[in-house]
């Protein structure tokens, strides 16, 4: 490619027509919890964003957790009847990660993200006034990389919403699988949660092969998820991408030293 491109540039749409996109999927995250946009890039967008994660995927951390929590992303409760939800360990993790400050300063991801039309995107889609970057110097922006024997367990998110970028899939397996919307604000549904950790909820979950080039939102504090087994010799690659409705968002030390080794 002869040039870098503008951020604009990367996307397949015109400034115009993002307030157009925003409603469409912020239609299909009230019906749903998750929108995908596919296409989102530009073709010269997703070659030049593939190129940097290439170039990245070397020095990226191996991120190997054992399943010690459950999908609550917290310790097991023993004061619940064994094989509750509450209790069950599950889960656990393995893939490669890039973490926001090992990205440079001329970045084409870094200058997506940074992108003001992004986030008006995003706030547009999510039905409030702004959004704001993550102020977490690691985890603003995260690149992951995910090979054969990979995968990522079955848990539900400690934020409202996550904002992903495809850029690669894999040959076989790396879905994201979900049971949208399997609890609320108001009930757990510890019935119907239960069954999908025993493979008896089937008809509840939804699986979402990776398109590169699609832009995903996905409300995952209410809807049980994971990310299958990868395998074949393709590395499924998807970016997130930090923001949030409140200014100043950041990680616990804890989650750092998990996800990246590290704390800053």
């Amino acid at each position: 490619m002869s040039r870098s491109l503008l951020p604009a540039e990367c996307v397949a749409y015109e400034e115009a027509e993002l307030a157009g996109l925003a409603s469409t999927l912020k239609s299909k995250l009230d019906d749903d919890g998750v929108a995908v946009a596919p296409g989102f890039l530009s073709p010269e967008g997703l070659e030049l964003l593939q190129g940097e994660a290439r170039e990245l995927e070397p020095g990226c951390y191996r991120s190997v957790r054992e399943p010690r929590s459950t999908v609550y992303v917290e310790a097991p409760d023993p004061s619940y009847p064994a094989g509750h939800p509450r209790r069950r360990v599950g889960g656990g993790a393995s893939l490669g990660i890039i973490a926001y400050d090992e990205l440079t300063q001329s970045s084409p991801l870094r200058a997506l993200y940074e992108w003001q039309g992004l986030a008006s995107l995003v706030a547009g889609a999510l039905g409030v006034p702004t959004v704001y970057p993550y102020a977490d110097p690691l985890g603003a922006i995260n690149v992951t990389y995910m090979g054969s024997g990979d995968h990522l367990g079955w848990h539900f998110d400690q934020t409202d919403f996550v904002v992903s970028l495809a850029l690669a899939g894999s040959e076989d397996g790396g879905e994201l699988e979900s049971a949208n919307r399997v609890r609320s604000s108001s009930d757990e549904h510890y019935e119907m949660v239960g069954a999908v950790l025993d493979g008896k909820a089937e008809g509840a979950v939804s699986r979402f092969k990776v398109v590169p080039g699609s832009l995903m939102l996905f409300q995952g504090r209410h809807s049980l998820h994971r990310v299958s087994e990868v395998a074949g010799g393709d590395v499924r690659c998807v970016v997130l991408l930090g923001f949030d409705t409140r200014p100043g968002t950041t990680s616990s030390e804890t989650l750092r030293l998990a996800r990246y080794g590290r704390n800053g």
